[in-house]
């Protein structure tokens, strides 16, 4: 409602009742629908500010490149990597190079001295191994590995973290549990997508080529939800690759 329009209806209520009284109620009710209009406007843009603010906090809180509380940057310059880890982890590098040329990454994560993981980076794992009539996944007379990717999480950057089984073949290895950390550009890019709690013999990917696998001594699905492991979990999210 414009001032030409307010002006003219003072004037038209005046005009029809004549009445002073009539014109005090007029201008009264033009205040009143003016100053809903305004505090209608001033809260309006307070929300958006408002929202504008909650959605800059959620981006600077859930950015990668952000340092959360309690951690410090562990960064591996050569092959391009870091992660944040506990203030109290130390990293012990032993990165592989031949002819001064980076060629596999190992890390082992320890805190005070105590081993926690392993990170590996070595290129491609697996390979065909053709099961025996009779097999099947996990049992310890196999004549291939089995594997089955039993979980999976994004990060921020929609890169995949996978809980991941592996075990049992030529009736030797055990079953063991670990971490499958692929980017998001080796999971749209391959031929041969992961496909969670479907047991494999056979053609065994690990986890893939490009990708880091974590080894933390589990031998059991629950040794998931150990404290240790959940703050590897965490750090393990936190991966970016320059």
């Amino acid at each position: 409602m414009n001032g030409k329009t307010i002006i003219a209806i003072i004037i038209y209520m005046y005009r029809a009742r004549g009445n002073v009284a009539v014109l005090i109620l007029a201008v009264a009710l033009v205040v009143t629908l003016v100053s809903l209009a305004f505090l209608r406007l001033y809260h309006s843009e307070k929300s958006v500010d408002t929202m504008d603010t909650v959605i800059t906090e959620l981006k600077s809180n859930t950015t990668k490149n952000s340092l959360q509380s309690g951690m410090k940057w562990y960064v591996d310059e050569p092959f391009g990597f870091k992660m944040q880890i506990p203030e109290n982890w130390d990293v012990e590098n032993k990165d592989l190079f031949y002819d001064g040329v980076p060629h596999s990454m190992f890390l082992d994560l320890k805190s005070e001295g105590t081993y926690i993981a392993s990170l590996v980076a070595s290129g491609g794992h697996g390979g065909y191994c053709e099961p025996a009539s009779g097999d099947v996944p996990f049992s310890p007379t196999n004549t291939c590995t089995s594997q089955e990717y039993i979980k999976v999480d994004k990060t921020i950057d929609e890169d995949f973290l996978y809980r991941s089984k592996l075990g049992n073949a030529y009736g030797k290895d055990p079953i063991v549990y670990l971490y499958c950390f692929v980017p998001k550009e080796v999971q749209t890019t391959s031929l041969y997508p992961i496909e969670v709690n479907k047991p494999e013999m056979g053609y065994h990917r690990g986890c893939y080529s490009g990708s880091i696998f974590i080894e933390f001594n589990a031998t059991a699905e629950s040794d998931f939800e150990k404290p240790i492991v959940k703050q590897l979990e965490s750090a393990l999210m936190t991966i970016e690759y320059e």
